[in-house]
C-alpha cells in the first residue's frame, strides 16, 4: 500500500516538474520571435527609408534652402567726382579703417565683400557712367553694378569734441533705393585712437544696419536673383512705334523671368530690373543672350556694355 502511495506521489511530481520545465521552454522561445520582430521592422523601416531617397524624395525641411547672403560692397559716402571714392580710401587713414572694420564685420558673417582695388576699376566705372548714365549719377550705385554688388553700403564719420559720429546707409545695387539707415557713436577716452574708436563705432552700428537691409534682402530674394537692364532705342522712332516698343519688350520680359520692375521710361530709353531664376540662368550674359534671341526677330540687338549686374543693350 506504502508502495503504491509512494509511486503516485513520484508520478505526479514528474509531471509538475515537466510542466515547469515546458513553460520555461516556452518563455525562452517567445524572446528571439519578439526581437527577431522588432529587428525586422526595423530593418524595413531603412530600407523604405533608402528606397524613398533613391527615389528623390526628400522631406521639406532638408529640401528647404536659406536664400543666398547677398554681395555687399562699402565705399565712403563723400562721392562728390570722379575718383573721390578711391581717392578718400586711399588718402584719408579714418576712411580706410572705417571701411576695413565694417568689411571685417561683414566677412565675419559671411558675407561675399566687394571693395574699389584700383584706378583701372575706378576708370572702367567713370567709362560706365558716361556711356550709361549721366554725369550726376551716383558713382557708389554705378560701382556696386559694375562689381557684381546687390546691397553698396555707405559710411561717414565726424570727430566732435567728445565722441566719434558715424552713420551709415544701405542701397539696393539694382535701384538705388535706400533699405536702412544706423546711425552710432562712441565717448573719446584717452585710452585709445581716434581710428580704433571710430572702428569701435561703425561695428556697433553695423548689426541694426544689417537686420534692415537683410529683411529686405529675404524678402527680394523670393522672386530670384536681381540684374538691371537699361536698353536705348537707337533710330527715328514715332510716338506711337516707342509706346509699342515699350510694351513688347516688356511684355516679353515679363513673360520670361521670374518679375520685371520698371524704373523708368522715355522715348529713348528703358530702364529696368528683371529677377531671374538662378538656376535657368547662371550670369549677366546668360540674361542677355536669352533676351537677345528672344527680340532679335523684331530688333537689331547689341550689346553695349555688361558686368555683373549690369546689362546695357541697344534696339534699332
Amino acid at each position: 500500500m506504502r508502495k503504491s502511495l509512494f509511486g503516485i506521489i513520484l508520478i505526479v511530481s514528474l509531471l509538475v516538474a515537466c510542466a515547469s520545465s515546458s513553460d520555461q521552454i516556452q518563455k525562452k522561445s517567445v524572446k528571439p520571435e519578439t526581437k527577431t520582430s522588432t529587428t525586422e521592422t526595423h530593418s524595413q523601416t531603412s530600407s523604405q527609408t533608402i528606397s524613398t531617397a533613391k527615389n528623390g524624395f526628400i522631406p521639406v525641411a532638408q529640401k528647404t534652402k536659406k536664400n543666398p547672403r547677398p554681395t555687399i560692397m562699402v565705399i565712403p559716402a563723400e562721392t562728390g567726382n570722379e575718383a573721390s571714392s578711391l581717392d578718400i580710401i586711399q588718402t584719408n587713414p579714418l576712411a580706410k579703417a572705417s571701411m576695413e572694420a565694417i568689411n571685417q564685420y561683414l566677412t565675419h558673417k559671411q558675407y561675399n565683400v566687394k571693395s574699389l582695388e584700383g584706378q583701372s576699376q575706378m576708370d572702367a566705372i567713370v567709362q560706365i557712367q558716361g556711356d550709361v548714365f549721366d554725369q550726376e549719377a551716383d558713382l557708389s550705385y554705378i560701382a556696386s553694378l559694375s562689381l557684381g554688388a546687390d546691397i553698396y553700403i555707405k559710411f561717414a564719420s565726424t570727430v566732435q569734441k567728445d565722441q566719434v559720429l558715424v552713420s551709415l546707409s544701405a542701397y539696393e545695387a539694382s535701384t538705388g533705393r535706400l533699405l536702412g539707415t544706423q546711425t552710432s557713436e562712441v565717448n573719446i577716452n584717452r585710452g585709445n585712437t581716434t581710428r580704433e574708436l571710430t572702428q569701435s563705432a561703425m561695428r556697433k552700428a553695423m548689426p541694426g544696419l544689417e537686420s534692415k537691409m537683410i529683411a529686405y534682402w529675404n524678402e527680394d530674394a523670393k522672386s530670384g536673383i536681381q540684374y538691371k537692364i537699361i536698353i536705348r532705342l537707337e533710330g527715328e522712332f514715332h510716338d506711337n512705334q516707342v509706346e509699342d516698343i515699350h510694351s513688347e519688350v516688356s511684355n516679353f520680359l515679363k513673360q520670361s523671368f521670374t518679375k520685371v520692375k520698371i524704373n523708368a521710361m522715355t522715348d529713348k530709353t528703358m530702364d529696368l530690373t528683371v529677377y531671374v531664376n538662378p538656376s535657368q540662368f547662371q550670369d549677366a550674359e546668360e540674361v542677355y543672350e536669352f533676351i537677345r534671341q528672344g527680340l532679335q526677330g523684331s530688333y537689331a540687338v547689341k550689346k553695349r556694355n555688361l558686368t555683373q549686374k549690369l546689362i546695357f543693350m541697344e534696339l534699332r
